[in-house]
């Protein structure tokens, strides 16, 4: 038996922690604190903030989300095109150690 209509529907499930909920609701609480129109929803919070956002704080997230790991790799890659050398990962982690 089928249910509902969730195959055609205009909407998406998103997970997000449950503080980050949280200030969008209390955000959205003090926007929402008018004498009059309709009350404004959460979609187009994110979507006012989606549309602000400017290369700097996209490279913020970016460079935020970069690991120890992927800054070596990208050291040893350097590395490699500035070299051209053909070293295994393991032997040019060693002469940085040494």
């Amino acid at each position: 038996m089928k249910v509902g209509n969730a195959g055609n529907s205009n909407f998406s499930v998103i997970r997000i922690p449950r503080e980050l909920m949280e200030k969008i609701r209390s955000e959205l609480s003090r926007i929402n604190q008018k004498e009059w129109g309709r009350k404004v929803r959460i979609a187009e919070v994110l979507d006012a903030a989606l549309s602000d956002l400017t290369d700097d704080s996209r490279e913020r997230l970016r460079q935020g989300s970069t690991t120890a790991r992927d800054v070596l790799e990208q050291k040893y890659r350097e590395y490699l095109k500035l070299t051209g050398e053909r070293v295994s990962r393991d032997e040019w982690i060693l002469s940085q150690l040494s």
